[in-house]
């Protein structure tokens, strides 16, 4: 879990210089003309919400051969019991725990194990195996909590807007999630790592992120599964993310196309976050991660966290900056910029996202914004909003440095 606690730079103290003076803000300079509009963006087919049809992941059951595909059905049959109770395969432990995985990397609604363990007690006989799974829940409490979860994504995408695309529903579950959720520092909530604890008690590592992601996700039609790898750079100068540890994420397919969506590194902390790693390719996940190999190119995988799918994703059609934020290419050609800020602060939403362009030197870029303007961003919005409402000089701006994305923290008079 990354925590962009990157106060680089603070852009309230020139606008409160400003202020304290009593120059006007139009007098930094600002050039004023018709209110900035985005450009229309296609957005993908809109769908009616309500129909929506809920897509199974099959990956982690397609990387098995016919036989661990039999082990499969058979941890299906015994994890929607609602007592557990023994039972036999004809596999080894090593394979048994290759299924198992895949199976669970395939069905993030299961809550019902036990996050701290293996999940289950076995009897290892060589190439077959007694098992029995440990459930931390069991009969009528289990059936009830399995009802209040299906309840709570049920209203969540009643809430979500009646016409959307799959990209629009995916932004929707991100925000939804960044917003509503805490990851736990402290790693004591009991279900910290799986959909229900994201979904009914708010508090998770990113294991319960991803898989309340892809719970979502997969229940409105959209194709997701969880991805593994381990963290090789941090994102920043100051978080909590100690490098060499194991890490989970999600790939997202839209328009026949793959993307990787880290929701936990989008919420960076309790009441900011952004949209850095929402539809990215691998080149950009791989700055601050390895992706752990495929089960079918190395079984034996430590920890049990090889990966069912790890698509190269190459697309950007549906990267965030490219569909709904904007990305920074020209600091003296601020419409879009303008636009991104003004829609913001009319929601009231306390961050606002920008990419700096490929095409610009990002550390001057960020100077730039810092030292001049940033202040002439906040000064024309409170302008073209006619002071309702109205930003006060309390804006710092914080870096996504790897991906080269900047936060500006809005506050409101």
């Amino acid at each position: 879990m990354v925590i962009v606690v990157l106060v680089v730079f603070v852009l309230s103290m020139t606008l409160l210089a400003l202020s304290v003076s009593g120059v006007p803000l139009s007098n930094a300079g600002y050039l004023f003309r018709g209110v900035p509009q985005l450009p229309q963006r296609d957005l993908g087919e809109k769908k009616l919400t309500a129909n929506r049809a809920r897509t199974v992941m099959t990956y982690g059951y397609d990387s098995l051969d016919a036989d661990l595909q039999n082990v499969y059905d058979i941890i299906d049959e015994e994890i929607a019991r609602s007592d557990p109770q023994q039972f036999y395969v004809g596999c080894s432990h090593e394979d048994f725990r290759r299924v198992h995985r895949a199976y669970l990397t395939d069905h993030p609604e299961v809550f019902w194990l036990p996050a701290d363990s293996a999940g289950y007690h076995y009897w290892d006989y060589g190439s077959a195996m007694n098992v029995e799974f440990m459930f931390a829940f069991a009969g009528d409490t289990l059936q009830e909590m399995k009802k209040q979860l299906s309840d709570r994504v049920e209203k969540i995408i009643s809430d979500a807007p009646e016409q959307a695309s799959d990209y629009e529903i995916e932004l929707y579950f991100n925000d939804y999630l960044t917003k509503t959720l805490t990851y736990d520092h402290e790693k004591k909530a009991s279900m910290r790592a799986n959909a229900y604890g994201a979904l009914m008690n708010g508090k998770v590592v990113c294991a319960g992120y991803s898989a309340a992601f892809q719970l979502l996700c997969n229940r409105a039609g959209i194709s997701c599964e969880s991805v593994f790898g381990y963290i090789t750079k941090t994102d920043g100068e100051e978080n909590n993310t100690e490098e060499n540890t194991l890490h989970q994420w999600n790939c997202v397919k839209l328009d026949g196309e793959w993307y990787y969506t880290d929701v936990t590194w989008n919420d960076f902390n309790d009441i900011n976050s952004a949209h850095a790693y929402f539809n990215i390719t691998s080149a950009e996940i791989e700055k601050t991660r390895t992706i752990n190999p495929l089960y079918t190119d190395d079984p034996s995988w430590r920890d049990g966290c090889g990966n069912v799918i790890a698509p190269v994703c190459s697309a950007t059609a549906y990267n965030y900056y490219n569909k709904t934020g904007t990305v920074i290419t020209d600091l003296d050609d601020d419409n879009d910029i303008l636009a991104v800020l003004i829609a913001a602060s009319k929601k009231g939403d306390r961050t606002v996202d920008f990419r700096i362009g490929d095409n610009m030197d990002y550390d001057r870029t960020v100077q730039a914004v810092a030292n001049h303007y940033g202040c002439l961003w906040i000064e024309g919005v409170n302008f073209y909003n006619g002071g309702k409402p109205a930003l006060n000089p309390a804006t710092k701006m914080y870096l996504y440095q790897k991906t080269h994305c900047l936060v500006l923290k809005l506050d409101y008079q």
